[in-house]
This record gives C-alpha cells, sequence and structure tokens, in this order.
C-alpha cells in the first residue's frame, strides 16, 4: 500500500521497496527515486514515474537503476518536466507507474 508525507517543499511517495521524492524547483521536478533490494542477489530496475498537477502539468520519466547490491539500496535523480509545460506544481502529485526488475 502506498503512503504519502511531505518534507518541507518535498512531497514523498513510498511504495514497497521504492521511494520517490519530488521537489518543486524553479525550472522543473527535481525528483529521486531510490531503491531497496531485499533480495539475496543484485538487481536491475528500471522504474517509470509521473509528476503531475492532477490538472494538466504531467510529465513522465524512466528512472533506469542499476546494480542494486543485494540487501542494499540505490538513488538516481533527474529534472522532471519543465514550464515549457505550464507552472511548475507546488504540490506534485507523484505516481509509480511501472517497476520491472532484472
Amino acid at each position: 500500500m502506498p503512503s504519502f508525507s511531505q518534507d518541507g517543499t518535498t512531497r514523498i511517495l513510498r511504495y514497497g521497496d521504492v521511494e520517490v521524492k519530488a521537489t518543486p524547483k524553479e525550472n522543473g521536478i527535481l525528483t529521486a527515486v531510490t531503491v531497496h533490494n531485499d533480495t539475496d542477489e543484485s538487481a536491475n530496475f528500471d522504474i517509470v514515474v509521473s509528476i503531475g498537477n492532477d490538472i494538466d502539468w504531467v510529465a513522465t520519466s524512466t528512472f533506469r537503476v542499476y546494480g542494486v547490491p543485494a540487501h542494499g539500496s540505490r538513488s538516481e535523480a533527474e529534472s522532471v518536466g519543465g514550464t515549457h509545460l505550464g507552472p511548475i506544481p507546488q504540490q506534485p502529485k507523484i505516481y509509480i507507474d511501472r517497476i520491472s526488475t532484472y
């Protein structure tokens, strides 16, 4: 079951072994994805994340998190979306569209 929280301007979604943080910035949403690997072998993850405002602003990105060690974690971060989509959402909504492990 997903859980949501907030730390200052950062919105946080936790879903299983994945945590997504979305922080509004001047030119987009700084988005960080952290994956926790609870298996006995290293694994790679593709996580498709959408950030939006529930109205008309939405941006989607695939985070490829490689070589997550057994019983460890790894993070990837990038700016998602931009002002070309309209004003940057100050309380972004976070969606995990897909999680693939290989």
